[in-house]
């Protein structure tokens, strides 16, 4: 998706942020394969973010999970809720509702909202095939 926004808006200001799910060692959570929360393991921003309109790209939402977190690290670093705009290719219903829930002033942008998110795109798009 970046390369995508890259070539329409080439001198846009690209952040970049890490998220991985941290598991307690030992636990039930980690015998199982199950994460116990997400948390940023790394987040490059600009100094002016927080002025700007934020575009939050994120390309298959099945949970929500994962972009809670970015949205939380965004707010931390002074961007404001109404600010911030999700884009997604796939969304599941459930993490819409989840997240505007939440966060009742971020715009959601998706291509798709359906209860199936399509394992084929997401094989292909992320190169696991």
């Amino acid at each position: 998706m970046e390369i995508a926004l890259r070539q329409c808006a080439r001198s846009i200001r690209i952040c970049k942020m890490l998220i991985g799910d941290e598991e307690k060692e030992g636990s039930l959570v980690e015998s199982i394969h199950l994460p116990c929360h997400s948390q940023v393991l790394y987040a490059r921003f600009t100094g002016d973010m927080c002025t700007r309109r934020v575009l939050l790209l994120y390309p298959i939402l099945s949970t929500g999970q994962t972009v809670l977190k970015a949205i939380s690290a965004l707010m931390e670093n002074n961007v404001k809720e109404e600010n911030i705009y999700l884009v997604t290719l796939f969304a599941h219903p459930t993490s819409v509702t989840r997240i505007s829930h939440r966060y009742p002033l971020i715009t959601i942008v998706a291509s798709k909202t359906e209860k199936a998110v399509p394992t084929n795109f997401a094989m292909k798009y992320f190169g696991t095939e």
